[in-house]
């Protein structure tokens, strides 16, 4: 910084045009010298360490820009930030699920997983995208706890949160199908949630506090009724609506529970008991946003 005062010295006492371009090159250095940034992608992260407030914790436990952030090509898992990027395409398409920002979107039309979105599988479970739909297949038989889908790959803030997705077909009894919203990390017992859940032809509005789990109402499932799933968080409150075209949406309850910050969008489908013959779970129409 030495370097860098002197070099302004020099500038004021010089009227010099060699002098002054040799000042301003030494000033240069002496303020990059002082204020080089810190590298800040790849620090680690964890429930106990977060990240600077322009980056989010990833998956992987570092930190770094939200994938969310990348502006894909085409309609699948597109749209980032409709407030500023032209969202004509989908709009002219679909629905407004989402009345704020919408930070993904994707009608599983391309095969494989879109920008900004991770396959969750297990042995038994099949995730794919055909028809514009995406599709979790069960084997003849799958064992207990088994689960698969597709999530967000980037921590999604909770505030003013919105997930819509459009459910196509639910799985044979006794697999469930889900729409939920996930604390990111946390181990088996500490993980807290809200989430649609489709049972025997039972929709169950459901939050995970811990090893606590609340049905805060259960309602018979119609996807003619009950065809779109909207989770919304507003003031503190966990929202559960549903549409059957996707445009007016109906409150079924609202709780009030404290999620974490940032939370995954998650949807798919799997076994909370051993299931055989369960069949396919479809989904189509995702939607990653605000209110």
């Amino acid at each position: 910084m030495l370097d860098g005062m002197a070099a302004r010295r020099r500038l004021t006492g010089s009227g010099s045009p060699a002098g002054s371009v040799t000042a301003l090159v030494g000033l240069a250095l002496g303020v990059g010298a002082c204020f080089a940034p810190t590298p800040r992608d790849g620090l680690p992260c964890g429930p106990e360490k977060s990240c600077p407030l322009d980056l989010v914790c990833r998956l992987d436990g570092t930190c770094g820009a939200s994938e969310l952030d990348a502006d894909p090509p085409g309609i699948d898992a597109a749209v980032i930030d409709a407030t500023a990027v032209d969202a004509t395409v989908v709009d002219a398409a679909f629905p407004r699920r989402c009345a704020g920002r919408v930070d993904l979107f994707d009608d599983f039309d391309q095969p494989g997983a879109g920008a900004g979105i991770a396959i969750e599988s297990a042995v038994g479970l099949t995730i794919s995208e055909h028809d514009s739909l995406l599709d979790v297949e069960f084997a003849a038989q799958v064992d207990d706890n088994h689960y698969g889908g597709y999530a967000t790959t980037a921590e999604t803030p909770t505030a003013d949160l919105c997930v819509v997705v459009r459910v196509n077909q639910l799985p044979n009894f006794p697999a469930i199908a889900y729409l939920k919203l996930r604390s990111v990390f946390g181990l088996v017992g500490s993980i807290t949630e809200a989430e649609f859940l489709a049972f025997n032809n039972e929709l169950y509005l459901r939050t995970l506090v811990g090893a606590d789990a609340t049905n805060h109402d259960i309602v018979p499932v119609d996807l003619a009724e009950h065809g779109y799933w909207r989770l919304r968080m507003s003031g503190g409150d966990v929202i559960w609506e549903t549409s059957s075209d996707g445009v007016d949406f109906f409150e079924l309850k609202r709780a009030t529970v404290t999620l974490p910050s940032k939370v995954q969008a998650r949807v798919g489908a799997g076994t909370q008991m051993q299931a055989m013959g369960a069949g396919n779970a479809l989904f189509d129409e995702l939607t990653v946003g605000t209110e």
